[in-house]
């Protein structure tokens, strides 16, 4: 069986940003970071090596508290409290953010690209990068890419080789338009 695949995009968003600073400047801070998959997943791993560097850097003055698994709220929740600022930093699915700018939408066309290696120069390429652009009109900042894989078709009732076999089957879908 052929998987049917596309690739999965996580922009990491923060509410914030900082001129660069020397650590004895830093005051101390507590960053809450919230993604919507669990702690085990790329999104958590990613997060905590964040967390790691961004302890170093500032002398342990700023501490990045991870709150996985959507423990913040759902995706627009965690969007609005970035706005409003109670929440710095999220790592929220491509779709989420189609309401917002809707040309984030274009991450999620299944079959745009078709490994790893093309997933990170359209990212982080002059297209990714006009996208991230786009996000302070909006109230966030977009600080970069993770990936968490790509997406497949799957079910338990039979194998999705084609179009037609999509036929009665209830599938689970993003909340974009695509």
């Amino acid at each position: 069986m052929k998987r049917r695949d596309f690739l999965f995009t996580v922009p990491l968003l923060a509410a914030l940003t900082a001129a660069p600073a020397l650590a004895q400047d830093i005051q101390d801070r507590t960053i809450k970071f919230g993604y919507f998959v669990n702690a085990e997943s790329p999104v958590g791993h990613g997060v905590r090596k964040f967390a790691e560097i961004v302890a170093a850097k500032s002398g342990g003055k700023l501490k990045v508290r991870e709150f996985p698994a959507a423990q913040l709220g759902n995706e627009n929740q965690q969007q609005s409290a970035l706005i409003a600022g109670t929440q710095e930093m999220a790592a929220p699915g491509s779709p989420q953010l189609v309401g917002a700018v809707k040309e984030f939408g274009l991450l999620d066309f299944p079959y745009i690209v078709s490994t790893l290696p093309q997933a990170d120069a359209l990212l982080d390429g002059p297209f990714g990068q006009s996208l991230l652009k786009t996000l302070p009109a909006k109230g966030i900042v977009g600080l970069g890419y993770f990936e968490n894989g790509f997406r497949h078709v799957t079910n338990s009732k039979r194998p999705v080789k084609g179009l037609a076999d999509l036929d009665g089957l209830k599938i689970r879908v993003q909340l974009n338009p695509v």
